[in-house]
């Protein structure tokens, strides 16, 4: 198991977690944090995992890449603990439901590197830690997927960071065409937006999102309310759009569809 892992401290990258089939809990961390010249960990879907296991990995000195997806059991308490990795720049919390506004404001301000932040389905993140992320000026990858409680006015807030370049709304039902039209004023090198089963996202969002040159990817899979007109918007418009998800959009016909096939890039 873990133990057997401590005498490799040469080891740059460890993944263990459900999807290895390897779950760990606080005593696997502490063997963890022997390794220190670890640069990536993934201990994904490792319930037992407690605050006071993070604390112990986040001495890891080199720590760049932490995924902790799934580990239910940890709170904002492990985001003060990680505000000392400062040498984090990519960090995991998806389905940590107990990670709140507070914690990302700590975050917010101590990693210095931060790119990639990935919060999806935290359901306790409000627009009070999006607007906190808007300050993260290294921030490049942000999913607040399923962060059901954030609106317009979180997203406003975080279109002044104008250097975002992947950006997942999914799930957030609260946003409508003004917060798309936000983000598109203020991230204009926005290359992946997902809106997916936004249901107040309608062409409007479309029409803005056409603007964005640089765009490669579009999920606007199960919103309801997109129809051809916002289709031949952005097929118009994107002609590096190489990824377009349309699935479940009951106002799109044959038309639309039709349309797509004109995208130079499209990968089929």
């Amino acid at each position: 198991g873990v133990k057997a892992l401590r005498s490799l401290n040469s080891l740059r990258s460890v993944h263990l977690g459900h999807s290895y089939g390897v779950k760990i809990m606080d005593d696997g961390a502490y063997m963890l944090a022997q390794l220190s010249s670890l640069i990536s960990l993934s201990i994904c879907g490792s319930e037992m995992v407690t605050d006071r296991g993070v604390q112990i990995l986040a001495r890891l000195p080199t720590l760049r890449m932490l995924d902790l997806s799934r580990c239910t059991h940890i709170s904002s308490i492990s985001l003060v603990a990680l505000a000392a990795t400062v040498a984090l720049t990519t960090l995991d919390l998806s389905f940590c439901s107990n990670i709140t506004d507070a914690g990302v404001q700590v975050i917010a301000a101590a990693l210095p590197e931060l790119h990639t932040l990935i919060l999806a389905h935290c359901l306790a993140i409000s627009n009070v830690g999006v607007e906190a992320l808007a300050r993260v000026s290294t921030l490049r990858v942000l999913s607040i997927r399923g962060c059901s409680c954030v609106t317009d006015e979180g997203l406003k807030a975080l279109s002044e960071h104008h250097l975002i370049c992947t950006l997942n709304l999914g799930f957030c039902y609260l946003v409508t065409d003004q917060g798309v039209k936000f983000i598109v004023k203020g991230l204009p090198g926005l290359m992946d937006l997902s809106v997916h089963a936004c249901n107040m996202v309608t062409d409007g969002s479309l029409m803005a999102v056409a603007e964005l040159s640089a765009m490669r990817s579009l999920d606007i899979s199960s919103c309801t309310q997109v129809s051809d007109k916002g289709i031949k918007a952005v097929v118009g418009c994107l002609p590096l759009l190489h990824t377009l998800h349309l699935k479940d959009c009951p106002k799109l016909t044959d038309s639309g569809v039709q349309a797509v096939t004109c995208l130079p890039n499209l990968k089929f």
